[in-house]
């Protein structure tokens, strides 16, 4: 009888573990973090709503895409913004960046419709699994994220978690695709482990790795400004 317990326990949490769909990593906990953070009701372009939770946090938010969802306020092109210059207050491009096969032109564009003195929310993955294939092209540095963005003030770029949250997230994609029940107590056993980790991520990056410090993050977290100097020389002309 006991044993029919503990086999059903382990089997519960295998489940769990399933049914979270790999998403409540580290990383994500620390990006939605950084995004609650840095809410703000000025108007909002969301670039590639695809899995977008950041809508409570940007009320007056326009999320495009090129696939229709649930998330999504009409179709766009990051690389044809159907957009005027200087039209939002916010960009928000959150794991998006990496799907962009020449990310260059859509940050001109991104940064043509954001209004002088305005923000760019940016979130790139770094030591992470490969997701979406097959448009998943590309992982930045800090040092190539801070040359994409040499015409912008950047503000901060933080990285999302330590090398130690980045390698338990990639033995826990590994872990979650084993299939047969003599993977159901290893299971059960990183459960526990993995939700004190992740517990530890509620409330986004910790002073261990805010600093620069890390060589393998998960991610990172930026925010950017269009030089607010552009306002002045507008108003002049």
């Amino acid at each position: 009888m006991r044993g029919g317990r503990e086999t059903a326990a382990v089997s519960q949490a295998s489940r769990m573990m399933s049914r979270k769909c790999l998403e409540t990593t580290p990383g994500r906990l620390s990006l939605e973090a950084f995004l609650r953070s840095r809410a703000n009701a000025g108007l909002t372009l969301e670039i590639g709503a695809e899995d977008s939770t950041c809508a409570p946090w940007f009320p007056n938010r326009v999320a495009i895409n090129i696939k229709p969802n649930e998330h999504v306020d009409m179709l766009a092109d990051a690389y044809r913004l159907p957009f005027g210059d200087a039209s939002f207050d916010v960009v928000l491009c959150a794991e998006v960046l990496e799907h962009l096969h020449t990310p260059a032109p859509a940050l001109g564009e991104m940064y043509r419709v954001l209004k002088p003195g305005g923000e760019l929310l940016l979130t790139t993955p770094f030591a992470y699994p490969i997701h979406y294939a097959p448009t998943d092209y590309y992982r930045f540095t800090r040092f190539g994220l801070m040359h994409l963005l040499g015409d912008w003030e950047v503000e901060s770029l933080t990285e999302a978690t330590t090398d130690g949250a980045a390698l338990a997230t990639f033995f826990h994609h590994w872990l979650l695709k084993k299939k047969g029940f003599v993977w159901k107590a290893p299971k059960l056993a990183w459960w526990c482990v993995w939700r004190a980790l992740t517990r530890a991520y509620r409330r986004g990056p910790t002073r261990a790795h805010a600093n620069g410090h890390t060589h393998m993050p998960s991610g990172y977290l930026v925010v950017a400004t269009k030089p607010a100097a552009l306002r002045a020389e507008g108003v002049r002309k």
